[in-house]
């Protein structure tokens, strides 16, 4: 018998194709944790009006940044799963599975039902923890072992947005970059709609600036956020008055906000032309760092008068943070 650790991502198209790129949407967003609407809302909304009318321009952003390699998403994952074996050795096997589309969930813990695992640790790669990646996961997860015979011990790591080490590879990602070429900073993160973190995350009720101290809603998202944004500007002496905790990818205006793009908008005007940012809640490059970010976003601001936009890496499978799932696992 063996202890198991099963690391978990997202997920990604299979293959660039829009067909491949369709499939994803439509099963990402069929999830009810995803899009909280009622099944029939849901599946019409997504099946007749968003996968029609954003494949096509998914497809597009896939295009532009897939790799030689595939999906970036896919391959950082890869190589963080290979490092995290070789870091534990033989005393635990490492899986690596995706919510939506291949490795799936279903066809991994199968392969690992039939080993007879002593133990699995469930640690998605999702550092703040949210209903929607997380508690999906999570969700998936126990729906399938509910049905084997045999259950191991599980170990699910909810969140650590708070870990040393994960605050330390961050850190560590500003090789070569020196602060004092910035005169504002942001910290950017997924954005979710604010009718999830009303139901969920018991934001309206959540003193995120205090929490801290208080020790209360800690699987508040926003809170976490505030928390890790606030760890690595104490790390790099970066005085408060001089960042800003933001959010991106939004669908609609009802979305957690400041909004990262308008604050870039805004920011030259307030004679702020040299900007750092960091995206902490991305362990792995994707989309979302390195075509919106890294292109869409820095075009934005150079047009509106900036100067200098510098996107901190993904901590992907950085030495630091294979200490730091080393440090989960062990704990």
């Amino acid at each position: 018998m063996k202890d198991y650790v099963l690391l978990v991502n997202l997920g990604t198209p299979n293959d660039i194709s829009k067909k491949s790129v369709g499939k994803f949407l439509r099963q990402f967003l069929s999830d009810y944790r995803v899009i909280n609407l009622n099944r029939i809302a849901r599946s019409l909304l997504v099946n007749g009006i968003i996968v029609p009318f954003r494949t096509n321009k998914s497809f597009k952003m896939y295009q532009e940044i897939w790799t030689d390699r595939g999906s970036e998403l896919m391959f950082n994952s890869e190589d963080i799963c290979s490092k995290l074996q070789d870091k534990l050795g033989d005393e635990f096997e490492v899986e690596l599975a995706m919510r939506y589309q291949k490795p799936s969930l279903n066809e991994v813990l199968e392969r690992i039902r039939t080993k007879n695992p002593q133990s699995i640790s469930i640690i998605p790669l999702f550092p703040q923890y949210a209903s929607c990646t997380t508690g999906s996961i999570f969700e998936e997860i126990m729906k399938i072992i509910s049905k084997w015979t045999i259950i191991p011990s599980l170990k699910f790591v909810s969140s650590y947005h708070d870990h040393d080490l994960y605050i330390d590879s961050i850190v560590a990602k500003l090789k070569g970059i020196d602060l004092k070429d910035y005169d504002y900073f942001l910290f950017s993160y997924h954005s979710l709609p604010l009718s999830q973190l009303q139901d969920i995350d018991n934001y309206y009720s959540c003193n995120c600036a205090r929490a801290e101290e208080q020790g209360a809603h800690k699987l508040c998202y926003k809170c976490q956020a505030e928390q890790t944004s606030r760890l690595i500007a104490q790390k790099l002496n970066i005085k408060k008055e001089d960042y800003t905790i933001c959010y991106q990818s939004r669908f609609s205006k009802n979305w957690l906000s400041p909004f990262t793009d308008k604050l870039l908008e805004e920011l030259p005007s307030r004679s702020k032309k040299s900007v750092l940012l960091f995206s902490p809640s991305f362990i792995t490059d994707c989309v979302e760092t390195k075509l919106e970010l890294e292109i869409e976003y820095k075009e934005l601001f150079i047009k509106s008068g900036g100067q200098k936009f510098t996107v901190v890496e993904a901590v992907n499978s950085s030495d630091k943070f294979i200490d730091c799932l080393h440090s989960i696992i062990n704990q």
